[in-house]
């Protein structure tokens, strides 16, 4: 672990930031959004084989209102890393690592369809748990939990 987060640092420098986590993980905060592609291929590279999640969070009072989670995994050693890449705006867009790890491709499908965050040169970016003409991103916290837009047969 300590290996890749030497290569990481080493990379990104100052746009990288290690944050302890809770039973031993470790997190690593990319402040950089336009090189998350690029730390993604340095850690399949370095051990890091299997994208096993990708979801968000929105924290609308924030300056960077969205936060993007990664969630890593190396086989030999069995070891699990976190990678949180904070997003500005209304309208967050990213660079796609479907092409990287092809597990993001759903991932970052649910991720658009439920907070809105876009993902550049996603080879098929469209709803996937909401109909497609669905106004709305259910996850985002200024969502109305009652009204119109709960109608799902207009």
């Amino acid at each position: 672990m300590k290996q890749t987060i030497g290569l990481l640092t080493k990379y990104f420098g100052d746009s990288v930031a290690v944050e302890p986590g809770l039973r031993g993980e470790t997190f690593i905060k990319l402040k950089d959004e336009s090189r998350i592609r690029e730390a993604m291929e340095l850690l399949r590279d370095n051990g890091f084989s299997m994208l096993i999640d990708l979801t968000a969070v929105h924290y609308p009072k924030r300056e960077h209102e969205f936060e993007l989670i990664y969630n890593m995994l190396a086989m030999e050693p069995l070891l699990r890393l976190i990678v949180k890449l904070p997003l500005k705006g209304e309208k967050p867009e990213v660079e796609s690592v479907s092409s990287v790890f092809k597990t993001a491709n759903w991932y970052e499908r649910e991720v658009y369809d439920m907070f809105g965050v876009r993902f550049k040169n996603h080879p098929n970016l469209k709803r996937i748990l909401m109909w497609e003409n669905y106004e709305g991103h259910p996850l985002r916290k200024e969502f109305p939990l009652e009204g119109d837009n709960l109608h799902c047969y207009d």
